[in-house]
């Protein structure tokens, strides 16, 4: 399913995102490109050694 046909308005969401809000997800994909991640489970497995989890 096409989520863009479902947009109806025609107007992106991402248009009435605040300054800020907008700002943070720009950092996010810049951090991103510069390979700033982390594997979901090397952040569980942290997550569970830090905090005696099982």
């Amino acid at each position: 399913m096409d989520l863009q046909s479902q947009n109806i308005s025609g107007k992106d969401f991402y248009d009435d995102l605040p300054q800020s809000v907008k700002d943070d997800i720009e950092q996010g994909l810049r951090e991103i490109e510069n390979g700033n991640v982390y594997a979901h489970e090397d952040v569980m497995k942290e997550i569970k050694e830090r905090f005696g989890l099982k």
